[in-house]
């Protein structure tokens, strides 16, 4: 049985990998960097610091009437996610000798969550 060490969850401002590809850095750059900080500020107020290799395991919540990102699709605000989670000391590194792997599942549709925003959930798990 897989054990969490970790569950975060916030809500922000939609980028997938898709839309940062077809814009200017300086568009999707504050987007990426609020969701690093917001993760980061979330990681504070836990407490917890983890030293051992662990897994990431990202959800996405999105309100959408339309398809769905897919898997990968916001995988740059998960790294963002994570990165805070690095800079809070909650993870100690995000390399390959701390992070065994990252898991983004596929979006699920919530219709409590606003337009124009996604759910993100991070939890670090066993590997």
């Amino acid at each position: 049985m897989t054990r969490t060490h970790l569950s975060l969850i916030h809500s922000g401002p939609t980028l997938t990998l898709n839309k940062a590809l077809g814009q200017h850095w300086s568009k999707t750059a504050p987007i990426i960097a609020q969701w690093r900080e917001d993760f980061g500020w979330l990681g504070k107020t836990t407490r917890v610091k983890i030293g051992f290799l662990i897994g990431v395991e990202v959800r996405v919540w999105q309100r959408q009437k339309g398809a769905l990102a897919d898997a990968a699709g916001h995988y740059l605000l998960a790294k963002a996610a994570v990165d805070g989670l690095v800079d809070a000391g909650v993870l100690r590194e995000d390399d390959g000798a701390h992070v065994a792997w990252t898991r983004c599942h596929a979006p699920t549709v919530d219709l409590k969550v606003p337009v124009g925003l996604v759910r993100i959930e991070v939890a670090l798990v066993d590997p």
